[in-house]
């Protein structure tokens, strides 16, 4: 903090120096109480982090006259907290988008001292963008302090999901004519894909297949075309049984299909 003081005193002559005096509570100081003498200064500057001090001033002519002790003049220290709240508690982004963390947190010093550091960390790594992270979900910590050492901080949920084509991928597209298995992966931020069958031999078995990869297949018996709930990640198979004849099944996501309701929601 800084004390602005005045060239003159009431009572006293041309002040020589002044006097100033750290308290920790608001009584001042009485007059035979001596002062930090700073010669010829306007301010003195205190390095002070305690909550509550207050500083006094009085001016001190060269036949050593002192002024009053001035309460009027005596400051107190900022000892509030900075505010740090999260934009939104949750937010979801594509991997590689590159989004400054701050857009994420509102942040307010709270009094005159200023902020001095603004850290934005998942786990004990800072980050100031987006940029880096994979995929995933991520728990964000602002963490703000104040030239005081007053800290504050706030978290917010950051999901990172796989960046998905708008235009339709396709993942398999096959045709069934024997027995046949083919495997395929989900990629990762894939929740929905499309299953289009053609043709149907109107039995169990036949048609639009698609199951889990360690167990049977999980049928429709008509062609056509169902949004179907799978897991990032995980392996599924494409089934076609000796019998089928021509039969073609296509599986594949976009970012307009993985918005879409389930129509088969049971393979895991």
């Amino acid at each position: 903090i800084s004390v602005k003081t005045a060239a003159t005193e009431e009572h006293v002559g041309t002040v020589s120096y002044y006097e100033y005096y750290k308290a920790s509570n608001s009584t001042a100081p009485t007059a035979s109480t001596n002062g930090t003498k700073t010669a010829n200064a306007t301010s003195q500057a205190f390095a002070s982090n305690i909550a509550g001090d207050y500083v006094y001033f009085r001016g001190v002519d060269s036949l050593g006259n002192k002024g009053a002790w001035s309460s009027a003049q005596r400051l107190y220290i900022d000892i509030n907290d900075p505010i740090v709240s999260y934009k939104n508690a949750s937010v979801t982004i594509k991997k590689g988008d590159k989004v400054a963390m701050s857009t994420y947190f509102d942040t307010d010093k709270n009094g005159n001292a200023a902020i001095t550091s603004t850290t934005y960390k998942i786990g004990s790594t800072s980050y100031t963008d987006t940029s880096e992270l994979a995929v995933g979900t991520y728990t964000v910590t602002c963490t703000v302090t104040k030239a005081t050492g007053k800290t504050a901080n706030a978290n917010m949920t950051l999901t990172v999901k796989s960046a998905l084509p708008v235009q339709e991928t396709i993942i398999v597209s096959k045709i069934g004519n024997i027995a046949s298995d083919v495997s395929f992966t989900i990629p990762e931020g894939v929740n929905v894909v499309k299953a289009t069958g053609s043709g149907s031999c109107g039995a169990e078995e036949c048609s639009c297949q698609i199951c889990k990869a360690s167990s049977r297949p999980l049928n429709w018996t008509q062609g056509g075309t169902y949004y179907v709930k799978v897991t990032p990640g995980k392996t599924y198979r494409r089934w076609f049984y000796a019998h089928c004849s021509s039969v073609t099944l296509t599986i594949s996501y976009s970012e307009s299909i993985n918005n879409m309701t389930p129509t088969v929601t049971d393979l895991g």
